[in-house]
């Protein structure tokens, strides 16, 4: 069956499951067979349009006998590692969703773990489902802790004074908490805790001039105020303060 096939398919179910008032737990349980498949189609159909175009490409350069710019060669070869990462990803999620999904709560927990290192930008989104509409109390618990720990361990990465870690912790935050307003309490105060590490600091202002703005506005005046805290470590971060604070929405 081709992706249209299967989308038709999924909006039947969705219908079906509007009308029968399922929770959320229960929407994924019986929905899960079909997103995976769904989205695995349709990152192998963005791979196979990327390769086609690729082919076009090479041909053309083989006609006219020249190279195009290695810039927009870097481009190229980057949007084909990003799909092959989204089919990847796809695949991950397929193969953890039976866990996720087990009747044995040292399963789920694994699982929970697992998604959490695995998946950086659906794995806490998984867990937080888990958290919220799962049926064991031990495991919601479990899913709960995990969610937390995994914010604080980031959070605290992102503050560290080796700059591999500080980057790598950036880019995770960015994957799985880019728009979650409560994430914003909690790097203010470890940059209240780190003054002195000035790439952190600098680092941690980009990252909320980054976010949506509608997760900005309920910590308009505390992002305000620490902005203006840290705008004396350089023109640098005074520049980048001075942006955060003109792309803060109206409270």
């Amino acid at each position: 069956m081709d992706l249209e096939g299967k989308i038709l398919i999924l909006e039947d179910e969705v219908k079906k499951l509007k009308n029968e008032k399922k929770d959320p737990w229960d929407v994924l349980q019986i929905l899960g067979g079909l997103l995976i498949p769904a989205a695995i189609a349709f990152a192998g159909w963005q791979y196979s349009v990327a390769m086609k175009d690729a082919e076009i490409k090479s041909s053309t350069k083989i006609a006219k006998l020249q190279i195009e710019s290695s810039e927009q060669k870097a481009e190229f070869e980057q949007r084909i590692s990003e799909t092959n990462a989204r089919v990847s990803q796809a695949g991950l999620v397929a193969s953890f969703l039976k866990s996720l999904l087990s009747k044995e709560e040292a399963e789920q927990k694994l699982a929970i773990e697992a998604v959490l290192i695995a998946l950086p930008a659906e794995g806490p989104r998984l867990v937080k489902l888990l958290k919220e509409s799962g049926e064991k109390e031990g495991v919601k618990k479990f899913a709960s802790d995990s969610l937390s720990n995994f914010r604080n361990t980031l959070v605290a990465q992102f503050f560290s004074t080796e700059k591999p870690e500080r980057s790598e912790a950036y880019a995770r935050l960015q994957s799985s908490f880019q728009n979650d307003a409560s994430i914003i309490p909690e790097l203010i105060a470890g940059g209240r805790q780190n003054p002195d590490n000035f790439n952190a600091v600098f680092n941690l202002l980009v990252f909320l001039s980054h976010m949506n703005k509608d997760a900005l506005r309920p910590y308009v005046k505390e992002i305000a105020e620490y902005s203006r805290e840290v705008e004396g470590n350089g023109d640098k971060t005074k520049e980048r303060a001075e942006k955060l604070r003109n792309r803060l929405p109206s409270s």
